[in-house]
């Protein structure tokens, strides 16, 4: 029986992170040995860049949808942490911020006034970019609210015609999204950080979306009050406690 589109995709999701977790526990592994990062720093980006330019190679104007809202994100981990279909580039620029002050990196990171200047002037950057790309997407929204033929008097060959066009634009919008995605990551791990702090954040990093995604989709299976910590590595000393009402 052949698999459906939805559940392939499903499947290469699951096999994503199952690769990304392993990339992270081979340079968990080798921090703690104190080896070689590069190759194993450069393996795990190239894991980001071979999912982030997935949106590429899509070609049915329907697959965009699942794009912008994957089946395999739960409601909770969608509404926290979602910017088209996924982690906003600024988030993760915060959360290196949040590392570097409080010194869960090299306790030299955390000092360094130059440091932390860089991270804040990256996060205003790619704000301006997100704004742009936002910006984007808002004026294809109110063409499809305002001027996609759906009254009865078109044909349902124009009027699919132009859903597809916007789609097509869509399309576009989320490849700028992915490629602002691996841009903030590649200066992060390259530019930004030491050899061994970028091991360790591309550690903490999978292990922080891991956590969330499992968090969100056990809350999926609850109703009522919920109350959850998110732990996103033994070694890291912060805890992350959501309360939310469901």
């Amino acid at each position: 029986m052949l698999l459906s589109a939805e559940n392939m995709s499903m499947k290469k999701h699951d096999l994503w992170r199952k690769q990304q977790r392993s990339g992270a526990a081979m340079l968990e592994k080798h921090l703690k040995a104190k080896w070689t990062l590069e190759e194993l720093i450069d393996n795990q980006l190239k894991r980001f860049h071979a999912h982030y330019n997935e949106s590429m190679v899509i070609t049915r104007p329907e697959d965009v949808a699942q794009l912008l809202m994957p089946k395999w994100t739960p409601p909770l981990e969608m509404a926290c942490m979602s910017w088209l279909g996924d982690w906003r580039p600024t988030a993760i620029l915060e959360l290196l911020q949040s590392f570097a002050r409080t010194s869960h990196l090299s306790p030299s990171l955390a000092d360094s006034a130059d440091s932390d200047r860089i991270i804040s002037k990256l996060i205003r950057e790619t704000r301006i970019e997100e704004a742009i790309i936002d910006e984007e997407m808002a004026e294809i929204q109110a063409t499809c609210i305002l001027r996609l033929p759906f009254s009865a008097n078109q044909t349902n060959t124009s009027g699919y015609a132009s859903v597809e066009s916007e789609l097509r634009k869509i399309k576009q919008v989320i490849i700028k999204g992915q490629q602002l995605r691996l841009k903030v990551l590649e200066l992060t791990v390259k530019k930004v950080l030491s050899e061994v702090d970028a091991a360790e954040f591309l550690v903490d990093f999978a292990g922080i979306q891991d956590a969330i995604h499992q968090y969100a989709a056990q809350q999926s299976l609850h109703k009522g009050p919920v109350k959850g910590s998110v732990h996103c590595n033994a070694d890291l000393n912060h805890t992350s406690t959501y309360s939310l009402l469901q």
